[in-house]
């Protein structure tokens, strides 16, 4: 299985467009973490993408997508922490995911819409992975969100 190695881009900061291989499985821990203005080309819905690691997308600030790919079984913790423009994923019902690391979407200030698939077996829980959530919005409440808004205030 082809795969982005830890830290293979790390703190790459003047590191752009990218466009990852169809065939890639894994974006391994910190492969693209602190880089800032990274901004990926294609579709990533089109990947063959199994699991994306711990940080591997953690502080890249340009990034922006609306989905990932429906074979996608592991999001790692804080893997898109910090990655301000994002604005909203969603997967199908019967997408493979089915697991969601702690603080996955810590600091995603324009985050307003995840759907994850049914088949989810582990979310995490705690007050600031998820930059917002509100009763039926971001992830609602199969998360354990009831009414919390955006920077952990609470109703």
């Amino acid at each position: 299985a082809a795969a982005i190695p830890a830290s293979q881009f790390f703190g790459c900061r003047n590191l752009g467009r990218v466009r990852l291989p169809k065939t890639i499985s894994v974006v391994s821990d910190y492969a693209f973490a602190d880089c800032v203005g990274l901004r990926l080309q294609g579709d990533p819905a089109e990947l063959l993408l199994k699991r994306i690691g711990t940080s591997a997308f953690e502080n890249c600030r340009e990034l922006t997508f609306s989905s990932l790919p429906d074979s996608l079984e592991e999001i790692g913790g804080a893997a898109f922490a910090g990655c301000t423009m994002l604005q909203q994923l969603i997967f199908p019902d019967d997408a493979m995911l089915k697991r969601v690391g702690d603080h996955a979407f810590r600091d995603c200030a324009r985050l307003e819409k995840v759907s994850l698939p049914d088949g989810v077996e582990n979310l995490p829980e705690g007050e600031d992975h998820l930059p917002a959530c509100e009763e039926g919005g971001l992830f609602g409440k199969r998360a354990g969100c009831q009414g919390r808004r955006r920077k952990g205030v609470r109703e």
